[in-house]
């Protein structure tokens, strides 16, 4: 993100909880990083969306990131 993104205009505030927090909870829309939480984890986080799930993962490359997606 550069600067012209982050602007008070641009963000606002969300309310954001662990994945074993959520167990059980139903969102409009998951966001979930990808850093080690293994396939059990990710299943949680992932199925608590009634409409959109967004991964993100940190790589290199894209290569690199789908290939992390996979093993996770």
């Amino acid at each position: 993100m550069g600067a012209d993104d982050i602007g008070k205009d641009k963000l606002s505030y969300r309310f954001a909880m662990t994945a074993h927090r959520a167990q059980g909870a139903t969102v409009g829309s998951t966001y979930a990083l990808a850093d080690g939480g293994e396939r059990e984890l990710a299943d949680v986080a992932m199925s608590r969306a009634k409409g959109e799930s967004h991964v993100y993962v940190v790589a290199n490359d894209m290569h690199s990131a789908a290939e992390r997606l996979i093993r996770e």
